[in-house]
């Protein structure tokens, strides 16, 4: 029952990043500048990430830390599948599989060779305007990955979760 109960506390959480982190505008600017501030907080923490921010399916910003290798780039188009699919981060998708006990593949017929529910990729919602891409780290644990998007978007938009 705890865990249930730590799952639906998790979700409802992702469902209020999901809300608050939302921009007034997003151009090619908005994507060097939050993609730089992801460069940065990997940098100071030492992570090997690979970092891509997308709109409307074309990459607006990427780069990948020296450790990182083809296979975070794999993940990454995973990961950014999933958030175009659903529009919601892959670790509430995570969430809600897990909640549900349900197979991305089986149940939501989403073959994991394209999609997949770990976390690291986050929505790019424009408020009064909805859903237009993805932000992306790869190279950390899943939770690790997530949170640091989450982090550096809190920032960016004066967001206090």
């Amino acid at each position: 029952m705890t865990d249930k109960i730590d799952l639906l506390g998790r979700i409802s959480l992702f469902e209020r990043q999901e809300q608050l982190l939302r921009f007034e505008h997003f151009d090619n600017t908005d994507a060097l500048d939050v993609g730089l501030r992801l460069v940065q907080k990997a940098k100071q923490n030492n992570y090997p990430v690979a970092i891509d921010i997308s709109v409307c399916g074309s990459q607006v910003f990427g780069y990948a830390f020296p450790g990182t290798t083809a296979n975070n780039l794999r993940w990454i188009k995973r990961k950014v599948n999933t958030v175009y699919k659903v529009q919601m981060s892959t670790l509430h998708v995570g969430a809600l599989l897990a909640r549900d006990n349900k197979d991305i593949e089986k149940d939501w017929h989403l073959p994991e060779i394209d999609y997949t529910y770990h976390g690291g990729a986050f929505p790019i919602f424009i408020k009064g305007t909805g859903f237009i891409g993805a932000i992306c780290v790869s190279g950390l644990p899943q939770e690790q990955d997530h949170q640091l998007v989450v982090d550096v978007l809190c920032e960016y938009l004066g967001v206090e979760l």
